[in-house]
């Protein structure tokens, strides 16, 4: 499977929509030209083939702290509870200290739900969830 296959996937479990061709198109075409920026973060989890995936990317500061978004985030059913996404937020948070963000923000995905939970020390920052680096 790969990485578009995996999002479309993310999409259809997490969301109950099945995106269409022209939306993949769209979407693919606004994020693989990222792909060599590094301020971007594309994090894959393998285990022969990929099992999951999140992306980063820089958040336009407003307030003078420099923050990045887990602006996409998936990992099949057959690679939870093995601690694959324990090990992605980990990996995200220290590319995150590595580029110099203060904070980070999550609108969806496993970061998000953890915050719900109390977990990761996050706080609420207006409709999106926030938390120290």
């Amino acid at each position: 499977m790969g990485f578009a296959a995996l999002y479309r996937r993310g999409l259809v479990e997490t969301e109950g929509v099945t995106p269409t061709d022209g939306y993949m198109v769209q979407w693919g075409t606004t994020v693989f030209p990222r792909l060599d920026d590094p301020e971007w973060l594309f994090l894959g989890a393998f285990d022969g083939d990929i099992k999951g995936f999140a992306l980063c990317y820089p958040l336009p500061c407003v307030d003078m702290v420099k923050r990045f978004i887990v602006g996409l985030w998936y990992v099949l059913p057959e690679a939870r509870g093995v601690k694959t996404a324990k090990r992605m937020v980990n990996a995200m948070f220290a590319w995150g200290k590595q580029q110099g963000y203060a904070e980070f923000v999550a609108n969806e995905g496993p970061a998000l739900n953890w915050a719900r939970k109390g977990f990761l020390g996050l706080k609420k920052w207006r409709t999106l969830y926030i938390g120290e680096v």
